[in-house]
């Protein structure tokens, strides 16, 4: 995981969705875009860290950051 800035193509707010509801949503969300773009995902959900690492590892999407800001956790993902 590299911790830089990059611009986000999509963003998907889920809120407090847990690993089970919030990594289809990732999954769908990615469909649309394209090669190479990057999703951001904003979530409160306390184990996203770890579900949202094991599941970038998983697909091949490479987690280029987490940061986060005010009880929320941001996620960047670049689309494999």
């Amino acid at each position: 995981m590299v911790d830089e800035p990059t611009q986000a193509d999509a963003v998907l707010l889920g809120a407090d969705a847990a690993c089970a509801n919030l990594t289809p949503l990732i999954r769908g969300r990615l469909r649309q875009l394209e090669s190479g773009q990057v999703l951001e995902v904003v979530t409160d959900e306390p184990t996203a860290e770890i579900d949202i690492t094991a599941w970038c590892g998983l697909t091949g999407h490479a987690l280029l950051a987490v940061r986060e800001e005010a009880g929320t956790r941001r996620f960047t993902i670049r689309k494999k």
